[in-house]
């Protein structure tokens, strides 16, 4: 958290400070107040807060205050309260380059104002640190210097399990879906990449589908030294369309093939073992190998061919691998295989959804489950579902277990109870409830009525 300390000669003024807003839900944690500016001073140099709001008259100047602090660390804000409005003294407290200036009494939206000015400049100051280390040789050390120095310059900072490295394929910071802090460096003009707390990855997926734009997540850092690994990862999964050939979110999970196919890899040591690794690798790209692994192995082929003398000896960089026209052989066999169009205008991977729950009627069946099995962003498949199908993915499966019920109800003699859990349904009254909401009569009405028995009554 943020740390933020009062330096104020009148008690009550502290007192208000300190619950005019409320400091823990915007991050802060008040961490000393002072009434005498001396040991103010003192006390500020020990706690090294990130704010310190001072009242500009005590028994030391609050000019003479900023100075001292600026003198200490010019990375701790000040924000000066004053009961008078005069000009001489905003303008010196602009060139001591204050956060801000309040007159008393401190009204609630000006504080915010303060506050949110704080976080950003010390955001932008941790992003403008991690680009130092991102373009640096990542020699012995550096990463635990890393690791080292983001504690200790940026106490404040969430936990890395709660940070993701976020990368736009435009170039451009992507969007406004932050719920949290995120620090911004830009990857030599290429790739926007971030280090963001609080991603919100639905909402971000979403703003990716309305703007068709494209940018890519990795998975929670473990601490931060794996930023850099992170925003590698972040930056190939932005360009996903390149793979997929579809605008969105792509949020990193590692491809359950993909250590299989990479022990593979090393073992091929001779053309026909090249030519099977390449059709495994062919096969896993079709049902769901994530781009970031897609071209790691791709990187594997490659250099198993110029090893073997099936390709010239022309080195490819990571960026030629997603930007070159030499994997287009590779991605056109699995481009037709996920997104070719059939009647209807199904694509292969609705189809194969909508077959499995065919087949497997009485299963459980999970829109997360299956965008996981295809290396789908869920928001990207539940619009490329609705599109396909003309209803969502629920009402759909909802559909298609009632239509298989209402078929065994009529034409079988099973209890209706064992039918329920054949189509799907853990609870009977449960069934019950829903198939006459939907069907408008009750599942034992509808067997009166339609049932084998009535069928064979009214033909004799």
């Amino acid at each position: 958290m943020f740390k933020v300390y009062f330096a104020d000669d009148e008690e009550p003024i502290v007192e208000e400070l300190r619950s005019v807003i409320d400091w823990n839900a915007e991050g802060f944690e008040v961490c000393g107040y002072n009434t005498d500016a001396a040991l103010a001073l003192k006390e500020i140099a020990a706690l090294r807060p990130d704010l310190v709001v001072s009242d500009i008259r005590m028994d030391i100047s609050g000019l003479e205050v900023a100075a001292a602090i600026n003198a200490l660390d010019r990375d701790i804000a000040i924000c000066f309260l004053s009961a008078y409005d005069k000009f001489e003294y905003a303008r010196q407290a602009i060139r001591l380059r204050v956060a801000g200036y309040l007159t008393k009494p401190v009204k609630k939206a000006e504080l915010l104002e303060v506050v949110a000015s704080v976080k950003k400049d010390a955001y932008a100051n941790f992003g403008k640190y991690l680009s130092r280390y991102f373009f640096a040789e990542d020699g012995a050390g550096t990463r635990d210097k890393l690791r080292r120095e983001i504690a200790e310059k940026f106490p404040f900072l969430p936990p890395a399990a709660k940070a993701r490295c976020v990368a736009s394929g435009l170039g451009a910071e992507p969007f406004g879906a932050f719920s949290g802090a995120y620090a911004s460096v830009r990857s030599e003009g290429k790739l926007w990449l971030g280090v963001c707390f609080g991603l919100d990855t639905e909402a971000l997926s979403r703003e990716c589908a309305l703007r068709g734009e494209n940018a890519g997540v990795s998975a929670p850092l473990g601490d931060y030294g794996y930023v850099l690994s992170g925003m590698k990862i972040a930056s190939a999964c932005a360009k996903n369309d390149f793979v997929t050939g579809w605008k969105g979110c792509c949020v990193y999970r590692e491809s359950s093939a993909y250590a299989r196919l990479a022990a593979e890899a090393e073992r091929a040591d001779d053309a026909a073992a090249l030519e099977k690794f390449f059709a495994d690798f062919s096969s896993a790209l079709a049902g769901g190998l994530n781009v970031y692994d897609f071209g790691r192995l791709y990187e594997k082929f490659l250099h198993g061919a110029r090893r073997l003398h099936l390709a010239g000896s022309e080195e490819l960089s990571e960026e030629d691998i997603f930007s070159r026209g030499s994997a287009a052989a590779l991605l056109d066999g699995a481009r037709k295989r996920l997104f070719s169009k059939e009647e209807g205008g199904k694509s292969d991977v609705i189809r194969e959804i909508t077959e499995n729950i065919a087949l497997h009627i009485g299963e459980r069946h999970s829109l997360g489950d299956y965008a996981r099995r295809y290396s789908f962003n869920p928001s990207y498949l539940s619009q490329l579902f609705r599109k396909r199908m003309g209803e969502s993915f629920m009402e759909y499966l909802m559909r298609v277990r009632l239509d298989a019920a209402k078929d065994r109800i009529a034409h079988t003699e099973e209890t209706i109870s064992d039918i329920s859990f054949r189509v799907g349904f853990e609870d009977y009254y449960h069934f019950s409830k829903i198939f006459k909401k939907h069907v408008g009569v009750s599942p034992q009405e509808y067997r009166n009525k339609y049932g084998i028995h009535k069928q064979t009554t009214t033909k004799n």
